[in-house]
């Protein structure tokens, strides 16, 4: 059973996740240099998080100059690290002048959905990939 199973939550753990992003995925990910992470106060990996510049989940909304945030994960026992790293994510998009942030949360999380909400991430639309039901979140920023 997945802790996240434990504790209610609803993300990767419902979905064929890990067949629909396989290891050499992330290998690649990496090497391109996509994925950020959070460190903690002992220098150990808090949160990650992969940074995209385009999204096909994304293909008929209007285009825009912005950051697609993916795989963002955090430890459970690591308070904040998830904001920390949605926060650099908004610094980085005000520094390099893009227009909005995107991502998508799972249908039914609704935990994860009420704190992106909190954070200005707003309603766009559903979308689904696989077996994976979403819903679209967008921050525009000003």
């Amino acid at each position: 059973l997945f802790r996240s199973d434990k504790q209610g939550l609803h993300q990767w753990n419902k979905t064929d996740y890990m067949q629909q992003y396989p290891r050499e995925y992330f290998l690649e990910g990496i090497e391109k240099g996509l994925f950020y992470i959070a460190l903690d106060e002992q220098d150990r990996v808090a949160g990650l998080m992969a940074l995209l510049t385009e999204d096909p989940r994304w293909a008929e909304d209007e285009p825009k100059d912005c950051y697609y945030v993916h795989h963002l994960a955090a430890r459970s026992d690591a308070k904040g690290a998830g904001r920390a790293l949605l926060e650099f994510c908004r610094q980085l998009s005000v520094q390099e002048g893009k227009q909005s942030i995107r991502l998508d949360c799972q249908l039914g999380n609704d935990r994860l959905n009420a704190f992106y909400e909190s954070l200005g991430y707003l309603y766009t639309g559903p979308m689904a990939e696989g077996s994976y039901e979403g819903i679209k979140r967008e921050k525009t920023l000003k």
